[in-house]
């Protein structure tokens, strides 16, 4: 982090703006958010006096990306539309792409659904038209959330299946174990638990396997709350448990105590009726620093 703040002198602009693209994904991953955001804009301030607008293009598109994971919504689909309009005015289709994909994942994070739906649809035709596989497994995952939540279930649950098939198809299998958590969610909510919870096992498998902590928090929330639909409050009152201590192990503290409220509300004996515990926390799924396809649904 020091060293990108050698940008403030000219000759280390370049190799500033270079080293921030590299540390993005790192402080993604591990959701050094606020880190990311100082970064972010550092990044900025180098390409703007490299006078490299694609670069800077590319250091607002990843200042978005955390401004949005320290919840920061409004100043994230702002610096999202500063990265789509110098990405356009470089003749950067793809760039653009990947600009309206951010911008139309976390319109939905305010409930604005139909912009979210056709700044998803416009990326997703890009890539289509372009043979960017990865990326448009990208479009699809955040795609799939938002159609989720306008209880569109089954388009939902037929655009998250094909994201896993295109990222098998590329490789990538962190962002494929991240598709198969928004592919658990639209099962469940298609009516289809015990497929759900099959779909959140193979996400959390993999989740454990890259160290992906807060993914394996999440999965885990969201498989509590599978269990507690299906009536099944000891499994689900375990997996809430669980999902606490992945959380602790991420540094992500208000989720953990969203999962461990939700334990002690499943424990107790409540009459019939109680209030469902609370939505999975959010977290992207994959709004993307390089392409569609990166970061998941936090992603």
């Amino acid at each position: 982090m020091a060293a990108t703040r050698w940008a403030a002198d000219p000759q280390f602009a370049r190799d500033a703006f270079l080293l921030a693209g590299y540390l993005a994904e790192y402080l993604q991953f591990r959701r050094y958010s606020d880190d990311g955001v100082v970064v972010g804009r550092a990044a900025q301030g180098a390409a703007r006096r490299a006078g490299d607008r694609k670069c800077e293009a590319e250091a607002w598109n990843r200042t978005g990306i955390s401004l949005r994971d320290t919840g920061r919504v409004w100043e994230a689909i702002e610096a999202y539309r500063q990265a789509f309009f110098l990405y356009r005015a470089v003749g950067q289709e793809r760039g653009a792409a990947q600009a309206a994909c951010n911008i139309g994942y976390t319109l939905g994070d305010v409930g604005q659904f139909d912009d979210a739906i056709r700044a998803l649809t416009d990326a997703l035709g890009c890539f289509q038209r372009t043979g960017d596989l990865h990326s448009e497994a990208g479009v699809r995952t955040n795609l799939a959330v938002i159609l989720r939540k306008c209880c569109r279930v089954q388009e939902s649950v037929e655009t998250v299946r094909r994201a896993i098939q295109l990222y098998r198809e590329t490789g990538d299998r962190l962002r494929e174990s991240r598709a198969w958590h928004g592919y658990g969610q639209a099962l469940d909510a298609f009516g289809k638990p015990r497929e759900a919870v099959d779909a959140c096992l193979q996400a959390l498998a993999v989740s454990e396997e890259f160290e992906d902590w807060h993914g394996c928090g999440k999965t885990l929330y969201v498989l509590g709350m599978i269990h507690e639909r299906a009536g099944e409050p000891a499994r689900a009152r375990s997996s809430w448990l669980r999902a606490a201590e992945f959380y602790d192990r991420a540094g992500a503290v208000r989720d953990a105590a969203l999962a461990r409220r939700a334990a002690r509300l499943t424990g107790s004996a409540e009459p019939a009726g109680k209030p469902t515990p609370a939505s999975p926390p959010v977290g992207k799924t994959a709004p993307s620093t390089g392409s569609a396809g990166r970061g998941a649904a936090r992603r």
